[in-house]
Formats: C-alpha cells, sequence, structure tokens
C-alpha cells in the first residue's frame, strides 16, 4: 500500500481501538474491514485471517493490520467466485449442496493438497453429519491455504498408519505359524505316547503269554 493508503489505515485503527491498547480484536477487524469492503466477510474468515497473519491470532496488532486486511481481501475476493460455484451445485436451491458435491468442490479447489484427515474431522463433528452443507460451513476451508507442514503431516499419518498395520499383519502371521508349529509339535507328541502305549500294551500281553505258557510246563 501507498504511504497515504497507509496512513489511512492506521487512522481507521485509531478509530476502532476506542480503548488505545494498540490490539484489536476480530470483532473491531471486522468493523475496519466492512469500512473498506461492503458486506466485508465472516466473523470465522476474519479469524482464520488472523491465525494466518497475526503473531497472536486473538489480536491484530497496528503494524499487522495492513497484511491482515490484504489476507481479509483475499478471502473476500474468492468468496464471491465461490458463492458462484457454490450456487450452480445447489440445483435445488436450498442454499445446501450434498457431502458429496462439497467434498468434490474442497478436492477441487485444492487439488493434490486436500486433506482427508481435515475432511473427516469436519464431517464427524457436524451436529447432523448425514445433513446437506450451507456454504457456510465451508467458506473458510475453501479460502485456507493449504500449508506444506500440513501435508508433510498427513502423509506422516499415513504412513505410520501403513506401518502399524504392516506391523500388526506380521504379528498375525507369526501367531498363525507359531500356533500351526505348536500344533505339530502336539500332533507328533500325542503320536509318540500313542505309540508308546501301544508297545508297553505288547509287552504286557507278551508278558501275559510268556508266564502262560511257563504254567503249562
Amino acid at each position: 500500500m501507498a504511504t497515504s493508503q497507509s496512513e489511512a489505515v492506521k487512522k481507521l485503527f485509531s478509530l476502532v481501538d476506542e480503548g488505545m491498547t494498540g490490539e484489536l480484536n476480530a470483532d473491531q477487524v471486522q468493523a475496519v474491514h466492512d469500512t473498506i469492503r461492503m458486506g466485508g466477510v465472516s466473523l470465522p474468515q476474519v479469524k482464520a485471517a488472523m491465525l494466518y497473519v497475526c503473531s497472536d491470532p486473538n489480536v491484530c496488532e497496528d503494524w499487522e493490520l495492513i497484511d491482515l486486511l490484504k489476507e481479509m481481501d483475499r478471502r473476500y475476493f474468492l468468496i464471491q467466485d465461490f458463492r458462484w460455484e457454490f450456487s450452480m451445485l445447489d440445483v435445488d436451491r436450498t442454499d445446501t449442496i450434498t457431502e458429496d458435491q462439497a467434498r468434490w468442490f474442497l478436492q477441487a479447489v485444492h487439488g493434490q493438497h486436500f486433506s482427508h484427515r481435515k475432511w473427516n474431522s469436519f464431517i464427524n463433528s457436524r451436529p447432523a453429519p448425514e445433513a446437506k452443507i450451507s456454504f457456510a460451513e465451508i467458506e473458510v476451508e475453501l479460502c485456507n491455504i493449504p500449508s506444506y507442514a500440513d501435508v508433510l503431516e498427513e502423509e506422516e499419518e499415513e504412513t505410520r498408519k501403513k506401518e502399524e498395520a504392516e506391523r500388526k499383519k506380521r504379528l498375525a502371521q507369526e501367531e498363525r505359524k507359531r500356533m500351526k508349529e505348536k500344533l505339530e509339535e502336539d500332533r507328533l507328541r500325542l503320536l509318540e505316547e500313542q505309540k508308546m502305549r501301544e508297545e508297553e500294551k505288547l509287552r504286557q500281553e507278551e508278558e501275559k503269554r510268556h508266564k502262560a505258557e511257563q504254567v503249562r510246563l
């Protein structure tokens, strides 16, 4: 922004910062942006923008306001496009779309950076998971910029899950092998015991015959 614009932003900051704390909360930041863009952005969008820009995501200091307003502007103009695209999916004109449509929409926006973990978390956190989805529910995520750290974390989690699944599979295979070996050992032991019993029975029968022959003599 030019110097005159910077000065104008500082004046806006001072006007809204009635307590002269040097900090603005989300509601105050939203009020500043409303004076610049008609309709502004929703409070959740303001909070998401503050999370991206401000050192403390709960407040905005005067030196952060210009960058914060730029981020809010980015979201503001994206929302105009996303609302139109959402309306194209909303063929029944209910201001809602199906879960599959919402998932497709987010995947189309974020491409290979689409987070399956975030999506599942979002679906599971809804009061009525089977209900159709409104624009307000996904507008922030549509405008969020997926970070490399998030993508890397999700890839690492998937790797951990695969490794854990492979470990369990290996343990199950080892357990089946151990059980098979034990069954074979038990089978051989039973055969040996049966053989010994039969040999003992034959020995005893032989002794009886031998004694019977001696008695006859």
